[in-house]
C-alpha cells in the first residue's frame, strides 16, 4: 500500500517536472523568435530610414515629402522607445500617421497609430511585415507626428498637398 502511494507521487513529480520543462523550452523558443522578429524589423526600419530615394507622409499637415534628415529622427524615436507587450490586435481609436518609402525598388508602408494613451502600434508593410507596439510614455506619438509634419523635426518638410 505504501509502495503504490510513493510510486503516485512519483509519477506525479515526473509529470510535474516534464510540464516545467516543456514549458520552459516552449517559451525559451518564443522568446528567441520574437528576438529575430524584432531584430528583422530593426534592420528593415534601418534600412528604409537611410536607402529610401523617397518617403512621403500623410500627417496633421496633409501630404509631405519628408527630408532625408527627419528620416534619420524616424529611427532614433523608435530606438528610444520601449515595446509594449499587447495581447490580440487592439482597435486604433487615436491619431493616425503613415509613411510611404521607395527603396531599393520596393515600396514600403509605416503606419503609427496611437492605441488608447498609453502604446503606439508600428504597422510596417511591403516584401516583410511587421507589427510592434511600444509604449507612449514620453508623448512618443507627438515625434512621429512632428516628423510627418510640414515643420519636421529637424529640417522643413516640403508640402505636397495640404490637408482639407
Amino acid at each position: 500500500m505504501a509502495d503504490e502511494k510513493e510510486k503516485k507521487g512519483y509519477r506525479k513529480l515526473f509529470f510535474a517536472f516534464f510540464f516545467i520543462l516543456i514549458t520552459t523550452v516552449a517559451l525559451c523558443v518564443y522568446f528567441c523568435l520574437e528576438a529575430k522578429r524584432l531584430s528583422n524589423f530593426n534592420v528593415d526600419l534601418f534600412v528604409i530610414c537611410n536607402e529610401s530615394t523617397s518617403c512621403t507622409a500623410e500627417g496633421n499637415d496633409g501630404m509631405v515629402k519628408v527630408a532625408d534628415d527627419n528620416l534619420k529622427v524616424l529611427k532614433s524615436v523608435y530606438d528610444l522607445s520601449h515595446g509594449k507587450y499587447t495581447f490580440g490586435h487592439p482597435k486604433a481609436d487615436g491619431r493616425k500617421v503613415s509613411f510611404e518609402f521607395q527603396c531599393h525598388k520596393e515600396k514600403w508602408t509605416l503606419d503609427v497609430e496611437e492605441i488608447g494613451s498609453d502604446r503606439i502600434r508600428l504597422n510596417l508593410q511591403g516584401p516583410r511585415n511587421y507589427e510592434i507596439y511600444v509604449a507612449n510614455r514620453a508623448e512618443e506619438f507627438d515625434d512621429f507626428a512632428q516628423i510627418a509634419s510640414a515643420k519636421g523635426s529637424v529640417t522643413p518638410n516640403k508640402l505636397l498637398k495640404a490637408k482639407e
